[in-house]
């Protein structure tokens, strides 16, 4: 739902719909945070060696999901 707010309702963010599409199937199996969590980890694969940081904004107060978006990106050995 916030993937499609966020597209539908915020001026500037235009999110893929191969994007909303894989939001929209992991909601139907109540999967919706990994499947957040594997889109940015995915873009920030492909990015990683073009951009010279990320800013990751987690939901408020789960510190964690930024923790795992990391360790899925780039591994635990960074860390």
């Amino acid at each position: 739902r916030h993937a499609e707010f966020l597209h539908n309702e915020v001026p500037g963010i235009s999110i893929p719909k191969w994007a909303r599409e894989r939001m929209a199937q992991a909601r139907k199996k109540n999967r919706m945070a990994q499947e957040g969590i594997n889109l940015a980890a995915e873009l920030i694969k492909q990015v990683k060696d073009q951009v010279n940081g990320i800013y990751l904004m987690p939901p408020f107060k789960k510190y964690e999901t930024a923790v795992k978006v990391i360790q899925q990106s780039i591994g635990d050995d960074l860390l």
